[in-house]
């Protein structure tokens, strides 16, 4: 008990020093690339996954660290593993017959594990095996979740709506905070971010990122386009957002993605997607119409479908050709 009021006294200590302290803003180029996608992206590899009559059409996660793994979110409720050349491994499903879905996974080399997260707990598998190993109780309804050193991070949601939550290493719930959540009803593909070893959480239709260290959460960096910045507060006011909303004004939505010095992240203005590739060392950037773009890199019609990242280094794209196989391409950016 203890240690849980020093914690939460730690907590609103940070909040109400973060308010004083200045976050990043960051300016993004409001001109469009006419030069081909090359010019930013190069193609490094790509693999055909066989998922031998596994049936997967709405992934929802891409994760590669030796092997490929595949979050099938909606379908199968499952995670599914691919060896690097492309071959089913396994269908990595809940135990005892579980008809709870698998909301999100990450893996944990340190203790050789691979997490799932459910409804009602988290299940442990070993990562070499894929052995089930255990099921860890959570009390609260988790939706997207990171592990970073000694602590959980939670999105989390329920009838008293959506918010952000923290946990210890044994999922002993310590506090939750930011009691609202911007159109959380689509969340983002991609939760909790790493920028230059720092961690960010991303709430989808939102410019803000938020910094995640310890038990502090605070906003770390701002996106500005046309010189106008607009605050969360502002979104957060709005009951349902949606793209139509957005005639003049840029909003992140639903993709951000970052391996080493780049960010890729999606946003809708006027009713259109534009994808933008950031290098965060500095801070040049290079922005398309996703449905109008030279791709020259995968030879698709507009921007590649990113969503995952590969031994922090690339972005992969996801080929939405219709298809029995699922082929993925590796892409570094390249852009100074």
């Amino acid at each position: 008990m203890k240690t849980n009021v020093i914690l939460i006294i730690s907590l609103i200590l940070a909040m109400s020093c973060s308010s004083k302290e200045t976050h990043k803003i960051l300016e993004i180029a409001t001109k469009l690339e006419s030069a081909p996608l090359s010019k930013s992206l190069a193609l490094i590899d790509s693999v055909t996954l066989d998922p031998k009559n596994q049936f997967l059409n709405s992934i929802d996660k891409i994760f590669v660290k030796k092997r490929y793994y595949l979050l099938n979110r909606f379908d199968q409720k499952a995670v599914h593993v691919f060896s690097r050349e492309g071959d089913l491994q396994k269908v990595l499903k809940l135990p005892f017959e579980s008809s709870e879905p698998v909301y999100d996974f990450l893996i944990d080399s340190t203790q050789n594990k691979i997490e799932l997260l459910s409804p009602s707990g988290i299940y442990d598998y070993n990562l070499n095996d894929f052995s089930f190993i255990k099921k860890r109780k959570l009390s609260n309804f988790a939706t997207r979740f990171t592990k970073v050193k000694d602590y959980y991070y939670f999105v989390c949601g329920g009838g008293s709506g959506n918010y952000f939550s923290v946990a210890d290493s044994n999922l002993t719930h310590l506090y939750g905070y930011l009691p609202k959540f911007p159109a959380h009803n689509k969340h983002p593909h991609n939760s909790f971010i790493k920028i230059n070893d720092t961690h960010h959480l991303f709430t989808n239709y939102n410019n803000t990122l938020y910094s995640i260290e310890d038990v502090k959460l605070e906003k770390g960096v701002t996106f500005s386009f046309d010189n106008k910045i607009i605050h969360d507060n502002e979104l957060w006011d709005i009951p349902k957002l949606n793209r139509s909303q957005f005639q003049y004004d840029a909003v992140l939505e639903r993709f951000v993605f970052s391996v080493q010095n780049h960010l890729f992240f999606s946003y809708t203005k006027n009713q259109s997607y534009y994808a933008c590739l950031l290098n965060t060392a500095s801070e040049k950037t290079s922005r398309y119409k996703i449905n109008d773009v030279l791709n020259d890199v995968t030879n698709q019609n507009g921007f590649p479908y990113i969503i995952g990242t590969a031994e922090d280094k690339y972005f992969i794209s996801l080929d939405l050709s219709e298809s029995d196989d699922i082929k993925l391409y590796i892409l570094e950016p390249t852009a100074s």
